[in-house]
């Protein structure tokens, strides 16, 4: 994860091993239900560009 855009912005070179702890969360635009808040698991570079695995929780209407 370490070699992973930050805000947008990608890295030519991994990252050193000290730099400091970078965002881990990202913004899901679901075709549904809109924005919400996903938390990034793993980055992968492939011939798209940077692509990420996020998981993210959809409240469900009534829910308890």
């Amino acid at each position: 994860m370490k070699d992973r855009p930050v805000n947008g912005v990608a890295r030519e070179e991994p990252a050193p091993a000290d730099a400091p702890a970078r965002q881990r969360w990202c913004v899901v635009n679901h075709p549904v239900h809109g924005l919400a808040q996903g938390l990034v698991l793993q980055w992968a570079q492939d011939q798209r560009g940077w692509v990420a695995l996020v998981v993210f929780v959809l409240e469900q209407a009534g829910g308890t």
